[in-house]
């Protein structure tokens, strides 16, 4: 008896032993969870990704939505804020724009100057925080692919203001509150809607349209690897972008 006994004590000590080894390598390998989840329960924080994948899911997401919100723009002088190497001068040209300008407002990288892209229109290089343009200069201004991964809406919108003239407009994208939040969920939410409204509001904007740019569109164009495209199908109808078109009111003349 006593020898079964402690046989059976040997087994149960290695049975635990074994568990605690697996519990450890777990604890080391896995991500961190998030305790955001799918409708599986698989958590948002297991996704791995790169951020050249997260660009161009943002990217791709965003292209689809942009171009209905870009007005007819026959005759009206247009300013494109370059921030990377998304080109939209040709949607511009579609709705009719022949007068461009574009900005090339990126940061490059130190000791690399950037070399601006080749562009059939006028190209100048600026900051956001003070445009090189005289006010009321322009009818239509668009910056695409920027605030998705820039905190720079403080800077655009009072300058933005300054430089289109009366019922001019500006169309620009920003990540999604929610799939910011998702990306760093004890951040809380950073930026909400209400925060796009009331910026574009103190500055004289009313804003005219949003749209939201899903992962499902993104992930038609985006080239990704396997396992992670696979993961990602979890997440069906996941908002990436958030496009926003402001329209500036006429400003009340003194009686």
């Amino acid at each position: 008896m006593q020898k079964f006994l402690t046989n059976l004590m040997g087994k149960a000590g290695k049975v635990v032993e074994k568990v605690a080894s697996v519990a450890k390598r777990d604890k080391t390998t896995k991500p961190k969870k998030t305790g955001v989840t799918d409708a599986e329960g698989q958590d948002f924080g297991f996704i791995q990704w790169n951020e050249k994948q997260l660009q161009g899911l943002l990217g791709g997401a965003e292209r689809k939505e942009l171009f209905p919100l870009i007005p007819a723009l026959n005759g009206k002088k247009c300013l494109h804020l370059s921030p990377g190497s998304e080109i939209y001068v040709e949607m511009l040209s579609k709705r009719g724009a022949q007068d461009i300008v574009e900005l090339d407002v990126s940061r490059a990288v130190a000791g690399k100057p950037a070399t601006p892209a080749p562009s059939a229109y006028p190209k100048a290089r600026g900051t956001l925080d003070h445009l090189p343009f005289a006010p009321e200069t322009f009818d239509f201004l668009v910056y695409p692919s920027a605030l998705a991964w820039r905190s720079d809406l403080h800077s655009l919108v009072p300058e933005a203001a300054r430089c289109l003239r009366d019922n001019g407009r500006v169309v620009f994208s920003t990540i999604h509150p929610f799939f910011e939040y998702l990306m760093n969920p004890r951040g809380g939410f950073k930026k909400g809607i209400d925060t796009l409204f009331n910026t574009l509001k103190k500055n004289g904007f009313f804003m005219e349209e949003i749209r939201e740019g899903s992962l499902d569109e993104a992930m038609k164009t985006t080239s990704l690897p396997p396992k992670l495209a696979e993961d990602l199908k979890r997440y069906h109808g996941l908002p990436l972008i958030l496009l926003v078109k402001g329209i500036r009111l006429a400003k009340r003349k003194a009686a």
